[in-house]
């Protein structure tokens, strides 16, 4: 089982299953995409574009000035990420941005509000793929953690919890854990549905979660300690914490 660590997508194995090669299914505001077509592959292997996607979601439109904004990207080399999301009708212009001086951007609302991405673990390609997208994702995930390190010791995050395990957990057990994701996903789910009405105290915040059966035991994972009272610790000692914990997280993704 796989509990995406975006707030925008999630993947589901169909295992002896044929994979819908329709360009897209839509039920209840979410689109469901084939991995096997390049078109999907190359947006949802870019956290950039998956990124995009999600602001001009959150935003309901938004112009390409403004997300050149939030991105940092210029205009011209955002058209060319936000014409691989047309494409898969993710999202589409809405019209232009009016009362501007210069030529008036492009203004773009999002089509649906989820994305499920399906892929087939008896499809080489979709193996190799999907291996490439849980890469991109970890790889951004290791580096959202590097980042609340550096807030942690700089004193500018109240908190940071990040934990590794690997277990021998009984049926019951994986039960009751995928429960209490669950819940999890409820509260991510209800605070997506807020758009931009975002509560004055709410942070921007990281969550990655995956439960699976691993193929071959596995030693457990040392804890990680993430101590705020050793926020202000010498930066030897807080760039080898910082060093640890990226070593254990990459040992994590392989």
């Amino acid at each position: 089982m796989n509990h995406g660590a975006s707030q925008n997508f999630e993947i589901v194995e169909l295992k002896g299953s044929r994979v819908p090669m329709a360009p897209e299914i839509r039920a209840d505001d979410t689109v469901t995409l084939d991995i096997g077509r390049k078109a999907v592959f190359a947006v949802v292997v870019s956290p950039l574009r998956m990124r995009l996607f999600e602001t001009i979601r959150r935003t309901e439109q938004c112009s390409v000035r403004e997300l050149s904004v939030h991105s940092g990207l210029s205009a011209t080399g955002l058209y060319y990420h936000l014409q691989a999301l047309e494409h898969l009708d993710l999202i589409r212009q809405i019209g232009v941005r009016k009362g501007d001086a210069r030529r008036a951007p492009a203004v773009f609302a999002a089509t649906c509000s989820r994305i499920r991405i399906v892929f087939n673990p008896d499809d080489a390609t979709h193996r190799l793929r999907m291996a490439a997208v849980r890469k991109r994702w970890n790889d951004e995930s290791i580096g959202s953690v590097d980042e609340s390190l550096e807030l942690l010791r700089d004193g500018r995050a109240m908190q940071v919890h990040s934990r590794l395990e690997w277990e021998h957990l009984t049926p019951a057990e994986i039960k009751r854990v995928n429960s209490l994701l669950s819940q999890v996903e409820d509260v991510c789910a209800a605070a997506r549905t807020r758009g931009t009405r975002v509560p004055e105290d709410a942070r921007p915040v990281h969550i990655g979660m995956t439960v699976c059966e691993l193929a071959s035991p596995a030693l457990p994972c040392p804890e990680v300690s993430h101590d705020a009272a050793r926020r202000h610790a010498p930066a030897g000692d807080s760039s080898r914490r910082i060093d640890t914990v990226r070593t254990l997280e990459q040992a994590a993704a392989v």
